[in-house]
């Protein structure tokens, strides 16, 4: 049986903010609105959602909108969005503590969020994202579903979907074949690159669609702003 949420007495709601069924914010939260949180969510201590958009010349101007079934752990930081859009949270992710997702960012379905993962601005991550812990990422970076990106990396490109990248700044280290299930993997990296382009050649489709939506978020910024998984390889001329 569904019931109403349960806002702890120490957290604290400024302004309008609607908050689903289910959805526990606990003690020494502030909540800013406006602001919209969908069903059963775990909002958990010391978390802020909806401060000031860090941006020197852009007011706070646009909502915060988080999904159903997220959790959201402690001392972590949802800034509001200036004139874009709203800063927005799917539905079904694990954010774990010490998160801050800046204004304007849109983070999709089923991501996990290790601890102290930042996001400047305008950020995209899709769906099936694995953020390992202290991981940032560049204003207006986008990163393709069913991507994982090593702890400490520092994104300075967008990442292609299905890819695990490391290091600062980030670079390809392998096909992150444990999104990909049911194609005989190698333990060989070479392999895999050449088996990866082969299913994107095929019109694989599960790949293709998310190389889809990759490309419509990334729009026309080019080549150069990319991470794929072996250069030359895909979108080559």
């Amino acid at each position: 049986m569904s019931k109403p949420a349960f806002i702890h007495p120490k957290a604290q709601i400024w302004g309008k903010v609607e908050i689903g069924k289910d959805t526990v914010i606990e003690p020494f939260c502030v909540i800013h609105g406006p602001a919209t949180i969908g069903k059963n969510n775990l909002i958990q201590a010391g978390t802020v959602i909806g401060s000031p958009a860090e941006h020197r010349t852009k007011k706070t101007g646009l909502s915060v909108i988080i999904g159903d079934d997220n959790i959201i752990g402690a001392n972590s930081v949802i800034t509001g969005a200036t004139d874009i859009h709203p800063t927005t949270i799917g539905d079904g992710n694990l954010l774990m503590a010490g998160i801050h997702i800046s204004h304007d960012c849109v983070i999709g379905n089923d991501n996990t969020f290790s601890h102290k993962v930042i996001l400047a601005g305008e950020c995209v991550v899709m769906d099936n994202v694995n953020m390992g812990s202290g991981s940032m990422a560049h204003q207006k970076t986008v990163i393709g579903s069913n991507a994982m990106v090593g702890m400490g990396s520092v994104l300075t490109k967008d990442v292609f979907p299905y890819l695990l990248v490391c290091g600062n700044p980030a670079k390809f280290h392998k096909i992150n074949i444990h999104r990909l299930k049911g194609y005989r993997w190698s333990d060989d990296n070479s392999t895999n690159i050449i088996k990866f382009n082969e299913l994107i050649t095929k019109q694989n489709g599960d790949i293709i669609f998310e190389i889809k939506r990759f490309h419509e978020v990334c729009g026309k910024r080019g080549m150069q702003r990319i991470i794929y998984f072996e250069e030359g390889v895909y979108g080559s001329k």
